[in-house]
């Protein structure tokens, strides 16, 4: 699970496939999630700095929580 800045707004995003592209760049792709959820809301592909990595981990999919979840459940 990744934290990312995109168009001013932090998202998160679940990596499904990462691969190391150039000398520093790493290709992801996945889902956004919600951060109310945490279910996938869209599709993403996008290509970042390896050396921002990693303050950009903030989990996995087993512990990751979303940020705005209000604990209960349906």
């Amino acid at each position: 699970m990744l934290r990312l800045q995109h168009r001013g707004m932090w998202v998160h995003v679940q990596v499904r496939l990462a691969r190391l592209y150039w000398d520093d760049k790493v290709e992801i792709e996945g889902y956004r999630l919600s951060d109310v959820s945490g279910g996938p809301i869209g599709s993403v592909w996008l290509t970042i700095d390896a050396t921002d990595l990693p303050t950009a981990l903030v989990g996995t999919a087993d512990t990751w929580r979303p940020p705005h979840a209000t604990g209960r459940t349906c």
